[in-house]
């Protein structure tokens, strides 16, 4: 149920509510939502930014459905967990963790880090659990492009991290009454799906996405952030072959050449709407990747509910199993986001700004490190 008070402001106001409370001061993910439940199809991202295109008939669910306007998740938590659970303050509900590679050498030669997520895709298309999967293919020289794969040769277009700013949940307009897909996102995507699994105001929607795999995440960046990278090293953004983040560095392979360079130098990329997410390990994903924490050429997966422990038992011969992981990096990462987020949203709100992410950020206050 949503508050009655946010519902009457978003009917009153329509796309204004949207566009003032969350666009204008900063909080907006990217993450397409609104463009996928807007009935009158008149919400386009543009820039990187929810922008009405039409007449807005004050509906009111993009404000409403907005992951930012307000997170019910002590609602979603108690909706997705049951009490089996282990429970960790810096990465949420678990059942079990362990690393994993892939056994395609195909995948692992495109892969980021273990090949763990194509394969997983692959594996259910095969066996006919999923006939897609909602995923971030390449447009142009290193944009992300939402896309639903239905092919192998389309997954292996989707290898491989993307760090700029995806509004991938836009491509929920495609899926079909008949589909049924995975679903891989950031953390501030598996929110807004989740949000909206509570609120089930879609329910056509939720109906068609069979699994939802959610990727480890530090910060997006926005568009710019490639123009830096291109003039910062005097190369073209068609020679870069990978992206890495990892150990607060950026990594670029570039031919046989590996360049690095701080994190920090790129901050100034990060989208305010990142710098106020508290999740680094997707924690609301029925499954969770991230190459943090596991040895090179192998992914960290975190299985969180019994739908993730099924998905991934069914197509767990395609991966060689290591309990090799090192859990405190992940913790240690996983606190270090959260911290940021109570320090840059307390600012915020001590500002006396309107600011919808107070309900979460009181929760947040909860977490004792």
């Amino acid at each position: 149920m949503h508050p009655a008070g946010l519902v009457r402001t978003a009917k009153d106001e329509g796309f204004a509510s949207l566009e003032g409370r969350v666009v204008l001061s900063g909080l907006c993910y990217s993450c397409g939502l609104c463009v996928a439940v807007c009935p009158e199809n008149v919400i386009e991202m543009i820039v990187e930014m929810p922008t009405l295109k039409g007449n807005c008939t004050h509906c009111g669910d993009c404000f409403v459905e907005c992951p930012k306007s307000y997170l019910p998740i002590k609602e979603i938590q108690e909706n997705l967990f049951g009490d089996t659970q282990s429970f960790e303050q810096s990465i949420g509900y678990y059942q079990k963790i362990f690393s994993a590679q892939t056994k395609r050498k195909k995948i692992l030669g495109v892969s980021q880090s273990g090949g763990v997520v194509t394969t997983l895709l692959t594996s259910a298309l095969d066996q006919n659990l999923i006939n897609g999967a909602l995923v971030t293919a390449l447009e142009g020289e290193w944009g992300p492009k939402p896309t639903i794969a239905r092919t192998y040769p389309k997954l292996l277009e989707s290898a491989r991290s993307k760090y700029t700013v995806n509004s991938i949940l836009t491509a929920l307009k495609e899926v079909g009454a008949e589909d049924e897909i995975a679903v891989v996102g950031l953390p501030c995507h598996v929110q807004a799906l989740r949000k909206l699994q509570v609120s089930s105001s879609s329910p056509k929607i939720l109906n068609r996405i069979k699994i939802l795999i959610g990727l480890f995440c530090s910060s997006s960046f926005t568009s710019s952030f490639l123009e830096y990278i291109r003039k910062k090293n005097s190369i073209e953004l068609s020679q870069i072959k990978k992206f890495d983040i990892s150990k607060g560095n950026v990594y670029l392979t570039v031919g046989a050449e590996k360049i690095c360079f701080p994190l920090k130098e790129v901050s100034p990329y990060k989208p305010t709407g990142c710098r106020l997410c508290f999740d680094f390990t997707s924690e609301l994903a029925d499954i969770s990747v991230g190459s943090e924490g596991a040895q090179t050429d192998w992914s960290a997966v975190i299985i969180r509910t019994e739908k993730g422990l099924e998905f991934f038992e069914q197509c767990q011969d395609c991966f060689k199993i290591s309990n090799e992981v090192d859990l405190e990096t992940i913790k240690k990462r996983a606190t270090k986001k959260k911290l940021s987020f109570q320090k840059d949203a307390n600012k915020l709100i001590s500002k006396s700004l309107n600011f919808p992410l107070k309900t979460l950020f009181d929760f947040s206050r909860e977490f004792k490190f």
